[in-house]
Parts: structure tokens; C-alpha cells; sequence
């Protein structure tokens, strides 16, 4: 018997590869969503992540399938080994993310994952090439066969070890990669799958051991048929994503940020301050902490009403902004009250930015055709290492150097423990 080289499209077989990779990118978008989300709706995008990943190594591989030109344009395909295949594909990526969607994931659960993972994606080829009816004689290489099912493990357990180490922040950085590995893993192992394969043109139907029903479609429909249910798959997943980074980035800004002002309001200054006091440790540098309150609020409030009052610490809330710039850290302490977190910044520094703020709020601020006057008592200018060694005793250090000015007639910076 002579054998039949197989003679591949390799422009569809390019296709086949983007189909994987495609799949693995917008399944990793979804378990990732899985793994962040509350105990109610991780097993909803579990399951959601599991079929995008079934369906693209399913896809992938017919695919490659009509790459090959096995079947010529029209493919005969037994419906229940088709079915169960694909149903192989999708348990087996449940399964396997099931294992790696914690926070913590054990070593002997990633194994697993792998394991489950590979296996899957080679017993959906197999079972696969089960489904397609032709008339050709197969033979197998065993130690090809072999070679495929360990690339699939290996490749899997790369891919989500990778997965399982990297957090939700820094998953954009390596998704791509991650997709690629995944992706690339599904392809070659289909690919090297094909290549055990020696086909022989002889008269011998190969036949499914499935029960005998089957369906024909045609190569061209099949492909655009994918193309356009991966640009609907995307399309909608891509929106979800969205959505989710808008809602955590309104509960981040809602959490972190004063809702009036818009500056950041004490657990984002006790965040700066912490990396602050860090970094100031480790290269012995110092930083200021200047108290800020604003002079006669309360008569602004009493006189013009609370609407403008709001209006007036929202443009002086800008006005800090614009002034500090890069240089500091501003944040609202409650009511009239701000703090203001200067690194890299030794005493002569932190007197000019004290300096800098009193003279910018020497001029009254317009609001609604109204000219309110505005000055600060500036307390403070407490420094990093000499007036205290945690944010607590610094800022009660300016706190107290603020009353100091305010006893100085108001409009004036006072240092701590001067």
C-alpha cells in the first residue's frame, strides 16, 4: 500500500492556531472573572469559561481538520461522537479551573489541573477524529500518539501555573502570554496528533463505533460559521470585562475618595503613608505632614448656605490640586479639614510649600457671584523621623501646631514643636 500525504491549507491552518489562542485569551478574561467574584456567581462564570474553552479546542480542532483536507470540502461527522466530544472538552476545562480559581492553590492541585486539562484537549482530538467519516485506511504511531497527550499535559500545566500565580491587578501583563502557551498547546498537540496518522488510499470506510448517525457540512460554512460565533463570543465578553472594571473602579473610588472633593480620603492616605514611611526607612529620607483648616468655614456655611459651602471646598480642593501638583499627596481629613503628605521633603521644603499654599489663598474665591474669602491655619509642617515615627503622632503633631497658628490670629503656618 502507498501511503497518502497529508497536504495542509496553511492559511486555515493559521486560522485553526488563532481559534485556540482566541479561545484561551477570552477564557482566561472569564475564569479570572470567576475567581475574583462572590461564592454566588463563581460557579456562573466558571461554567461560562469552561464552555468558551471546550468549544474552542473543539473548534480548533475541526478546524485543523479542514486544513488538512481530509474529507475533502464536505465533512461527514457521526453526531454522537461529535457531541461527546466536545462534552469532553468542556468537562475536562471545568474540572481543571476548578482547581486553580483559589487564592492559594496547592501544588498537587495544579498537577491535577494539568493532568485533567491535557487529557482533555487529547481525548477531544481523539474522540474527534472518531466523529469524521472517510474513505481511508488508518494507521497510528504509538510513540507519536504518546508524545501528543504529554505535550497537551505539559503545555496545560504551564499555562496554569502561570494562571494560578498571577493576581487580578497584574493578569493584564501575562493574559497574552498565558493565551499564547494555552493556545499554542492546543494546536500543536492536534498537530503533532496528525502527524502519528499514516493514511493509506484503500478501499475500507472508516467508520465511527458510534451508532451510525451522521451529518454533512460543508468546510467554508463550518469556518465562517466560527468566525463569526468567536467575533459574537468576543464581542460580548469584551462588554462583561468592561463592566467589571467600571463597577470595581467606582467601588475603588468610592472607598478610597472623598465623594464631595474627590481627594482621597484617610485609608488611601494611610495607604500612601505606609509606602511612604517605607521608602523613607529603607533610604533614610525624610518627609512633612501639613495639617490644613480652613479659616471661618462655618460663617461661609451660615452666611450663603451649605450648597455653596459645598461648592467653595470643592474649588479649594482643586486649587491644592493645581498648587501641589506632583509634589504631595492631598487628602480630606473631614469637614474643613485637610492633610497634606509631602515626600522627599526636608523642613525648609515643607515652610516654602506651607508659604505657597497661604499666599495662593490670599484672594477671595468667586462661587455663584458670591466672593468668599479664604485662608488656611497651615499646622504642621511635621517631619519625618523627628516629630514622630508613624502617621498617628504626625499628624497629631500638626494637628496641635495648626491650633498654635489659629491662636497666632489665623492665616499663618506654625512647625510642630517649635
Amino acid at each position: 500500500m502507498t501511503s497518502i500525504p497529508i497536504q495542509y491549507n496553511y492559511s486555515i491552518v493559521a486560522l485553526s492556531i488563532l481559534i485556540a489562542i482566541f479561545a484561551s485569551y477570552t477564557t482566561i478574561e472569564l475564569v479570572s472573572i470567576a475567581r475574583n467574584a462572590v461564592k454566588t456567581k463563581k460557579s456562573k462564570w466558571l461554567f461560562a469559561g469552561a464552555g468558551t474553552m471546550g468549544i474552542g479546542i473543539w473548534a480548533m480542532h475541526f478546524t485543523g481538520m479542514i486544513a488538512s483536507g481530509i474529507g475533502d470540502m464536505d465533512l461527514q461527522l457521526n453526531v454522537i461522537a461529535t457531541v461527546i466530544s466536545l462534552i469532553v472538552a468542556v468537562i475536562g476545562s471545568l474540572i481543571a479551573f476548578r482547581f486553580i480559581i483559589h487564592n492559594k492553590v496547592r501544588i498537587s492541585s495544579l498537577l491535577l489541573a494539568g493532568i485533567i486539562m491535557g487529557l482533555s484537549i487529547a481525548s477531544m482530538h481523539y474522540i474527534g477524529m472518531y466523529a469524521v467519516e472517510y474513505n481511508l485506511y488508518m494507521d497510528h504511531h504509538l510513540s507519536i500518539f504518546l508524545l501528543s497527550i504529554l505535550m497537551a499535559i505539559i503545555g496545560s500545566l504551564i499555562a496554569l501555573t502561570i494562571f494560578s500565580r498571577v493576581s487580578h491587578k497584574n493578569l493584564y501583563i501575562y493574559q497574552l502570554p498565558i493565551a499564547l502557551i494555552l493556545g499554542m498547546t492546543i494546536s500543536s498537540m492536534h498537530y503533532v496528533a496528525m502527524a502519528s496518522y499514516t493514511l493509506y488510499n484503500k478501499p475500507h470506510l472508516h467508520t465511527s463505533i458510534f451508532y451510525d448517525l451522521t451529518f454533512s457540512i460543508d468546510s467554508n460554512l463550518m469556518i465562517n460559521s466560527l468566525i463569526v460565533s468567536y467575533a459574537i463570543i468576543f464581542t460580548i465578553t469584551y462588554t462583561i470585562t468592561l463592566r467589571n472594571k467600571r463597577i470595581q473602579y467606582q467601588m475603588y473610588e468610592m472607598a478610597f475618595h472623598d465623594p464631595l472633593t474627590a481627594l482621597p480620603n484617610r485609608y488611601l492616605l494611610d495607604h500612601h503613608f505606609h509606602k511612604t514611611l517605607q521608602k523613607s526607612k529603607e533610604k533614610t529620607e525624610t518627609f512633612a505632614v501639613l495639617f490644613l483648616d480652613l479659616d471661618n468655614f462655618k460663617h461661609v456655611n451660615d452666611s450663603y448656605g451649605h450648597e455653596i459651602g459645598d461648592l467653595f471646598l470643592q474649588q479649594i480642593a482643586e486649587t491644592l490640586t493645581l498648587i501641589l501638583e506632583e509634589r504631595a499627596i492631598i487628602c480630606r481629613h473631614g469637614g474643613d479639614e485637610f492633610v497634606v503628605l509631602a515626600k522627599k521633603t526636608d523642613k525648609q521644603t515643607a515652610l516654602q510649600l506651607a508659604e505657597e499654599i497661604r499666599e495662593e489663598f490670599q484672594l477671595p474665591i468667586r462661587i455663584d457671584g458670591h466672593n468668599i474669602a479664604s485662608s488656611f491655619s497651615i499646622g504642621g509642617v511635621s517631619l519625618y523621623p523627628d516629630d514622630g515615627l508613624d502617621m498617628e503622632t504626625l499628624i497629631r503633631a500638626a494637628d496641635q501646631a495648626m491650633y498654635a497658628a489659629k491662636n497666632n490670629g489665623k492665616n499663618n503656618f506654625h512647625m510642630a514643636n517649635s
